[in-house]
């Protein structure tokens, strides 16, 4: 199994895979969030969560975030909360996602609405808000963490360009307090070819 964390659905919850250590399962419509060991297959602990739960864990494995009611974000290993966040809507199950190198959690809210918070601190660093007020079931970051993709329920796509709004932000004074995103590299190789797409013509 590769060392990463991705997010499986099943009839009951999610499971998030990290490393070969742990299998941590959300919910639906149910409570309580399960983490297992992944070698002995044994429950090593359950957090508490009153209502339905999605989860993921860190790249670097330290943590784990749950999205309920609030979002809590668990050392994992010793099993303690670390901090807790209120949502202005709890009952919507929030998506959540880890940048790669894990220094940042975004969290899907209110409809059309992600903050993006320091992992460790659980200081908010952003808040993004879309031009609509759409419910968002999935968030994901682009490999180098400059952007941010979030699916709304009816399948509309968000595209934040992370590496652009701080740009922007820094000229202003008004950057959030993390280190810079890389900067974009640019490649020497062939000039890619123009994607061509035909389509049928429909009977008029």
């Amino acid at each position: 199994m590769k060392a990463s964390s991705y997010a499986v659905a099943i009839r009951n919850g999610y499971f998030n895979y990290a490393a070969l250590s742990w299998v941590a399962a959300g919910n639906f419509k149910g409570s309580g969030v399960k983490v297992w060991d992944f070698e002995s297959k044994q429950v090593v602990c359950t957090l508490p969560t009153p209502s339905s739960a999605a989860v993921a864990f860190s790249p670097d494995h330290r943590w784990l975030a749950v999205s309920g009611v609030s979002f809590d974000v668990w050392e994992t290993g010793s099993w303690k909360r670390k901090y807790t966040i209120r949502r202005s809507r709890p009952d919507l199950t929030a998506a959540l996602a880890f940048s790669p190198e894990g220094r940042t959690v975004a969290i899907a809210d209110g409809p059309g609405i992600v903050h993006l918070v320091a992992t460790d601190s659980g200081e908010v660093l952003a808040d993004l808000e879309a031009p609509r007020a759409a419910i968002i079931s999935f968030l994901r970051f682009s490999p180098d963490g400059s952007q941010l993709f979030a699916l709304e329920w009816d399948q509309q796509v968000q595209v934040w360009d992370l590496r652009r709004l701080r740009a922007e932000l820094a000229k202003l004074n008004l950057d959030w307090n993390a280190p810079p995103i890389p900067a974009e590299t640019v490649s020497v190789g062939p000039a890619p070819k123009p994607l061509r797409i035909s389509l049928e013509e429909r009977p008029r």
